[in-house]
């Protein structure tokens, strides 16, 4: 992967929830018993998702599993659906109007400033004026 144009925000540690913890331990198992199964053949580059021989997927490959995945969810795709990088985006919604702390999903982003974050998810923080308001109710009483 040509990672020439990250920046020293795009690598990061973030925790995530136990199932995720779970599903790349079970992924890590069966890379275990596929480097065994396949000896030599197998391309032990450390990779988390990657083939059964421990090579990276081809991203068309990639992209019709997605697309199968969306079609099973009987959710829109192609030019006006879903792509796959509009699930950070979801993430980043979601956690923000869940009330998450706006520098908690900065960092979650890898954005390299707040204004960044405010800029691309403003469209979001006027649903969170309401909930300002009920979190203020008694305060001032």
């Amino acid at each position: 992967m040509d990672c020439r144009h990250k920046t020293p925000y795009s690598y990061r540690r973030l925790p995530v929830p136990p199932e995720v913890v779970r599903e790349l331990k079970r992924l890590k198992r069966l890379q275990a018993e596929n480097r065994l199964k396949y000896g030599e053949l197998y391309f032990d580059d450390d990779l988390v998702i990657c083939s059964e021989i421990g090579q990276p997927y081809n991203p068309n490959t990639f992209d019709k599993v997605y697309k199968a995945m969306l079609d099973k969810a009987g959710l829109p795709k192609g030019k006006d659906g879903f792509c796959f990088h509009d699930m950070r985006h979801t993430h980043a919604t979601l956690l923000l109007k869940k009330g998450v702390n706006v520098k908690v999903v900065l960092e979650r982003l890898g954005h390299a400033s707040v204004k960044v974050t405010l800029d691309t998810y403003s469209h979001v923080l006027p649903d969170m004026q309401e909930q300002v308001l009920e979190k203020l109710k008694g305060i001032f009483v």
